[in-house]
């Protein structure tokens, strides 16, 4: 696939700026009029302020790290750190640790974090390109390497938007990086806000893979239940159920009743096949987007993250087994601003120097 070179314009809107309604309807009309305005804007930069996180970790040392973007994702990607995956403090008081305004339409949206064995983080986000992602390297999450722009959907000149790219390692082996698109040949129109053309959104989830991190495979179809469907994660469940080994989290994007909700599934394989019916999650709330999910410190349950993007703020739920969840959203403490992105759980260690410098 290609990695330079970025010529494709926006692919359309991902969420609303107006986050204050005081229902689904009304929550609904704002999504749909935001989506039809030029450019959509986001109105100006928010800086997000710093929040108070307690020191203390898990009991086997781990702690969390979440890449986030604020107001239209013009202004780069933010980092927040926690010891508990509840309270998160600020990196760098909240300034951008990557900016690439030269890529796309100089959006940072979605991102998405990986690290990997060999202790390099990685993070890949949404450009506005109509066809292509981002994709950048960092040996201590400050200093990145030059942004690479990576052609997912370079084999589908109908594809209007490439969204919310989510960065994963296959247990099995190798990488991949799941994202949603609209294919006008395959769906010229859908049940959703308007693309750039005019016509309604009807995502699909589409995946493709890497053995190293830099070349990657033709995009393929992911996971198609003949709905409009973005913002997919999977997550290696620990259960002894061959059926339940894997777990996937994604959003209902329908429009017409209104869902925009997370939905999730299970499936022997990282790529599935996922199994009917999947079932709704509300204890994160309805007009909702980018689940993240990170085990517990303790390692007996589940944090499941949402970004309530139409009433400005992140929601939380737990689970022990990932099929009963409790709301913990009154609990969590997150970057004011924070939008759509990724918590990690990873060894405490390994971002030590966050942690010391993060307010608590």
């Amino acid at each position: 696939m290609t990695l330079s070179g970025d010529p494709d314009p926006i692919g359309g809107c991902r969420g609303t700026p107006d986050r204050k309604g005081p229902g689904t309807i009304a929550i609904a009309a704002m999504i749909l009029l935001s989506c039809t305005l030029a450019a959509c804007s986001s109105g100006p930069e928010r800086v997000a302020q710093p929040v108070t996180t307690t020191r203390r970790s898990g009991p086997a040392g781990v702690a969390y790290v979440f890449a986030y973007f604020t107001g239209d994702g013009k202004g780069g990607v933010r980092l927040a750190v926690s010891r508990d995956g509840i309270r998160f403090g600020n990196v760098d008081q909240g300034r951008p640790v990557l900016r690439a305004p030269s890529l796309g339409v100089g959006f940072h949206r979605d991102p998405s974090l990986l690290r990997t064995a060999s202790g390099r983080w990685y993070l890949a986000w949404t450009t506005g390109a109509r066809r292509r992602v981002a994709l950048a390297s960092s040996a201590d999450l400050r200093h990145w390497s030059r942004p690479r722009s990576i052609g997912v959907m370079e084999q589908e000149p109908t594809a209007v938007n490439s969204w919310a790219p989510e960065l994963l390692a296959d247990p099995d082996g190798g990488y991949v990086m799941i994202f949603a698109s609209t294919v006008r040949r395959l769906h010229p129109s859908g049940n959703s806000e308007p693309g750039v053309d005019g016509k309604p959104l009807n995502h699909r989830l589409y995946i493709t893979h890497s053995d190293d991190l830099r070349t990657w495979s033709r995009s393929k179809l992911f996971w198609d239940r003949d709905l409009n469907a973005i913002d997919a994660t999977v997550v290696a469940t620990g259960d002894k159920d061959p059926a339940r080994r894997f777990a996937v989290v994604y959003k209902d994007e329908r429009l017409d009743p209104l869902r925009k909700n997370f939905r999730i599934a299970f499936g022997p394989g990282f790529d599935g096949p996922w199994a009917e019916p999947d079932h709704a999650i509300p204890e994160v709330g309805q007009i909702a987007e980018g689940p993240s999910l990170a085990r517990s410190p303790d390692d007996k349950g589940w944090f499941l993250y949402a970004d309530r993007y139409a009433e400005g703020f992140y929601a939380l739920a737990s689970s022990p087994d990932l099929r009963t969840w409790t709301t913990r959203t009154d609990d969590l403490r997150m970057p004011d601003g924070a939008r759509h992105g990724t918590v990690l759980r990873v060894p405490a260690a390994a971002i030590a120097n966050l942690l010391d410098d993060a307010p608590g």
